[in-house]
């Protein structure tokens, strides 16, 4: 069973940019932009799953764009208050079950 079906990919907008979405449970959310690199939009146009966008074994302009991945992925889950990330939903059903108690006196 797979935890994390996460899409990244970007769109040309067609004056020198880049825009770079995830696809998260049938919700696209934008992410950032950046300048149009050939090799950029060749690895993320038809979109890679979230482990493939942390493989950064690519050329240079590719790896700089996937090191601003997960921190615009915390920004959007933040910002709209969802969990795309495993590790954030790990995080908060942690916490959903944590009663704090007074200290004993």
């Amino acid at each position: 069973m797979r935890k994390n079906n996460l899409r990244i990919y970007c769109r040309d907008n067609g004056s020198g940019n880049l825009q770079f979405y995830v696809m998260a449970e049938g919700q696209e959310y934008y992410l950032f932009s950046q300048r149009y690199h050939m090799s950029v939009h060749k690895y993320f146009r038809n979109g890679v799953s979230y482990r493939q966008a942390r493989d950064y074994s690519q050329a240079v302009p590719v790896q700089k764009a996937m090191s601003r991945i997960p921190g615009a992925i915390r920004y959007i889950e933040k910002d709209y208050q969802v969990e795309i990330l495993e590790q954030t939903k790990k995080r908060n059903n942690r916490r959903r079950g944590y009663k704090k108690y007074p200290a004993a006196v």
